[in-house]
């Protein structure tokens, strides 16, 4: 048959098409993604397509805050710098592995932060490993992992008002101390 495609209305971030295909009418509500760069470093205002951009990115220094739109990313991230990766509040986080085989977040410098994220591992990884000392992982929901968060040798950690789901082991701890759950 011939479809028609019609813009019935536009308001707040998303429109109304009717579609009528053979004299049947079909209203569609559509939500319209406004920021093709989601991901803002505050210090700079610099915006990035993935959160591993922005980390990479040579702009971002050590102590930035790097904030994330609400939507879903799929990617592993390693944070080689002393970053805050938080949430706008403007709606759910959510991060899972390209790769399902390695771990989603990977935290590799001291005194980085993961807050208001929802962090997803797969039976075979976990969700946030660190061998970073003074980490704070707070308000944040990590789910459906072999380890929610894995601790390697660490101290000074803060992990607080998180929820952890799914998980073989919630908080799995190797030669670490010091820290605040």
């Amino acid at each position: 048959g011939v479809a028609t495609l019609i813009l019935n209305e536009s308001s707040n971030g998303s429109v109304v098409v009717r579609v009528i295909l053979d004299n049947e009418i079909m209203d569609l509500t559509v939500v319209l993604d406004q920021c093709e760069n989601p991901i803002i470093n505050t210090r700079n205002n610099k915006t990035y397509s993935s959160i591993q951009n922005a980390i990479d990115d040579v702009d971002t220094n050590d102590g930035d805050t790097l904030k994330i739109r609400s939507g879903i990313y799929v990617e592993n991230i390693y944070i080689l710098k002393r970053v805050s990766l938080t949430s706008f509040g403007d709606g759910e986080v959510i991060i899972i592995p390209f790769n399902e085989s390695l771990t989603t977040v990977t935290i590799l410098v001291d005194g980085s932060s993961l807050n208001n994220l929802s962090v997803y591992g797969t039976s075979l990884n976990t969700a946030v490993f660190s061998v970073a000392n003074n980490v704070n992982i707070r308000n944040s929901d990590i789910l459906n992992s072999y380890n929610g968060i894995y601790l390697y040798e660490v101290n000074g950690t803060n992990i607080s008002d998180n929820r952890i789901k799914g998980c073989s082991y919630a908080l799995y701890m190797d030669n670490s101390d010091n820290g605040s759950f």
